[in-house]
């Protein structure tokens, strides 16, 4: 269960309003979307492939990573939006509530 799992003790942020996980959830998604562009660029060339090699691949693994960076950078998918907003909901249910 998601829930029950600190995000906090995942990532090793200090339990406070002031950290800001965003620069953490902005890797994620880019890692993500590059997951996604490099199996989509894959399923699309599959017919087409041809052994390109090492060098062939290592070209394509640095322009899927370029082509993620890019999209996070100009907004993404909306995860890191997402994720964000799940970070501050479990922070604010799991904090005590402050006298005064």
């Amino acid at each position: 269960m998601i829930s029950s799992v600190s995000f906090d003790a995942v990532t090793g942020l200090p339990n406070s309003k002031d950290a800001d996980p965003k620069k953490a959830l902005e890797s994620f998604e880019q890692i993500f979307v590059a997951r996604l562009v490099r199996d989509m660029r894959e399923a699309y060339t599959k017919d087409l492939k041809e052994s390109g090699g090492l060098d062939n691949d290592m070209y394509m693994m640095w322009f899927d990573q370029a082509v993620a960076e890019a999209m996070v950078q100009k907004g993404g998918i909306g995860l890191t939006a997402q994720l964000e907003e799940y970070v501050q909901a479990s922070r604010q249910a799991s904090s005590p509530d402050d006298p005064g």
